[in-house]
């Protein structure tokens, strides 16, 4: 698990890395045409489309840890809502007091 977890947060810090375009070598990247690139989309997600027909315990699995990562992620932004109210009312009631 501790495996997926890294590579999972080395492709998000490798996605939003910006390119310098100067230094990147072309003669080892294929030119992939606009055509091309959405057959091959179309085709990636028709395969994930039947992902759930193949392997149906796997998708009720992950439905399941779907549901608790949205209930944690709902207290977790509720907890820091709170937080920041908090943090804009002493703010407001320091510059009140202090005028």
């Amino acid at each position: 698990m501790f495996l997926f977890r890294v590579v999972f947060w080395l492709s998000l810090v490798v996605l939003v890395m910006p390119i310098d375009k100067d230094k990147l070598d072309t003669t080892t990247t294929q030119s992939i045409s606009t055509v091309d690139a959405l057959s091959f989309a179309g085709g990636a997600l028709s395969d994930l489309s039947g992902f759930c027909a193949r392997n149906p315990d796997v998708c009720v699995q992950g439905h399941e840890a779907f549901i608790a990562f949205s209930a944690k992620a709902k207290y977790v932004s509720s907890i820091a809502l709170d937080y920041i109210n908090e943090q804009l009312q002493e703010d407001t009631g320091e510059k009140t007091n202090n005028a």
